[in-house]
């Protein structure tokens, strides 16, 4: 059960910008006794050391036939969600996405990192290597809350909706710079 203060979860299949949700267009998610807003989008995205290979077809033809080294960030995404990868045996199985990217900054394995994630002076080391049934995911971040603090406490609603504005807007910002 998550907190009954404020928590913000990533979560697939809703397809909402941060426009429309800046509107109000954004559709409410009802998930147990929570409800959820969406507030953002974000994707996943193959990075492959350029000491690996030379060119992103290279990459992805190794990546097909299940040879490539990948560290896989199993805690933070099943890899059953992902039919690409069903048959797929990674080099590394990490809890998190920052463990992927020290995998793949000092370890030289390819990773699943998301967009949100800089790779610094690493992203000139590296080939981002499209998989189209991956780039077709998409994920949201998505505000969750206790319909019952709302009810119980009024001065919440107003933190809430202040809370949505805040981070709807640096979303929409990230997402413009990124």
């Amino acid at each position: 059960m998550l907190p009954s203060r404020y928590c913000v979860v990533a979560a697939k299949q809703l397809r909402r910008s941060p426009e429309e949700f800046a509107d109000g267009r954004a559709e409410v998610v009802h998930r147990d006794d929570l409800l959820g807003l969406v507030i953002g989008e974000w994707r996943l995205r193959l990075w492959v050391p350029k000491t690996l290979f030379k060119t992103a077809r290279q990459a992805e033809r190794t990546f097909a036939e299940n040879r490539l080294p990948l560290a896989w960030p199993s805690g933070e995404l099943p890899q059953s969600e992902f039919s690409a990868l069903e048959d797929y045996e990674p080099a590394l199985t990490c809890t998190n996405f920052l463990e992927a990217r020290v995998a793949l900054e000092e370890k030289g394995l390819a990773a699943f990192l998301p967009d949100f994630i800089p790779l610094g002076p690493t992203a000139a080391r590296c080939l981002n290597v499209k998989i189209p049934a991956v780039e077709s995911c998409r994920f949201h971040y998505r505000l969750a809350w206790n319909p019952r603090l709302l009810r119980l406490n009024p001065h919440a609603r107003r933190r809430r909706d202040s809370l949505v504005e805040a981070l709807a807007l640096k979303i929409a910002a990230f997402a413009v710079a990124g």
